[in-house]
């Protein structure tokens, strides 16, 4: 999305609140080997984001780069899906030149910003079945992202001496490497520091979204104020719990689940909303839940 490339060797980033992952990764005979990788943690327990502070983030990620002994310059990066809006839109059976014009009309309906303040995207769902059965209309997939963040993006990569050659939405990536070519229709849930990402994914591709503010941090803010200690006492806390937890596979402490009640609610409302919706590829229902997360 954004941009494409075809070189050999690839940067693979990840910048969040809690911190940056990369990875290098070479294509070899048709398949991507991993070449090296290398993260750094970032206190997100402040609420203060990477994009806050683009040099003090780029020397992070340059330093990421040069401990891991990367040898590319090129990178592709993913988009938070709190900075994405996708949505699936029906627009009539033309050619591809003319439908451009059916996107921009359909986005600006779709988002609050001026649409010249928007990137968009989209991909054609259905053209050949469409055509077969002689339809007046095609599914299309559409996503935007706000240039004011692509530039962002795009500052970041620069200050730390890279070349960005595409961003793409983080659900986009898990989807090629979680579901691949599963047509299953599945719930995807992304839980990571500060946000939870989930989405309901027919035939790979993303027909449903929906972030919410809450993640691991929730839990690690909520323990520190019951048992009065800092986020970083706080944070071990949590883990040693967690690993406890599933050790002994006994149940979560009242404090914990109290944190991620609402990354339950979203996903029991998403699923509800799923079943009452009738703008789906098969309509069947979720057959695989797949969790993920940093």
């Amino acid at each position: 999305m954004f941009g494409s490339t075809k070189n050999d060797a690839l940067l693979g980033v990840d910048i969040s609140n809690s911190g940056i992952k990369v990875v290098e990764l070479k294509n070899s005979k048709g398949s991507h080997r991993l070449e090296t990788y290398g993260y750094a943690e970032t206190k997100s327990v402040s609420g203060h984001e990477p994009f806050d502070n683009l040099p003090a983030t780029a020397e992070v990620l340059k330093s990421i780069i040069k401990t891991m002994g990367a040898k590319t310059k090129r990178a592709i990066a993913s988009i938070s899906m709190a900075r994405v809006f996708s949505s699936i839109i029906n627009v009539p059976l033309v050619s591809d030149k003319e439908i451009e014009g059916y996107v921009t009309l359909q986005a600006q309906k779709l988002v609050s910003a001026p649409i010249g303040n928007v990137q968009l995207d989209w991909k054609i769902l259905d053209r050949v079945e469409a055509e077969k059965a002689k339809r007046k209309s095609l599914r299309l997939l559409i996503t935007g992202a706000g240039r004011d963040d692509i530039k962002k993006y795009a500052e970041i990569f620069r200050l730390a001496g890279l070349e960005l050659s595409s961003l793409e939405p983080e659900a986009f990536a898990l989807i090629r490497s979680l579901v691949g070519g599963d047509h299953a229709t599945v719930m995807l849930i992304d839980i990571g520091a500060t946000k939870t990402n989930v989405s309901i994914v027919e035939k790979g591709v993303p027909i449903m979204n929906r972030s919410v503010s809450v993640g691991g941090v929730n839990v690690t803010v909520e323990l520190g104020k019951l048992l009065n200690i800092s986020p970083e006492e706080a944070e071990l806390m949590k883990r040693d719990i967690m690993a406890e937890s599933a050790r002994t596979q006994s149940g979560l402490p009242k404090t914990v689940l109290t944190a991620i009640e609402p990354i339950i609610q979203d996903i029991d409302y998403l699923f509800r909303q799923f079943h009452q919706d009738q703008n789906t590829v098969n309509g069947a229902g979720i057959e695989k839940v797949i969790l993920t997360g940093g």
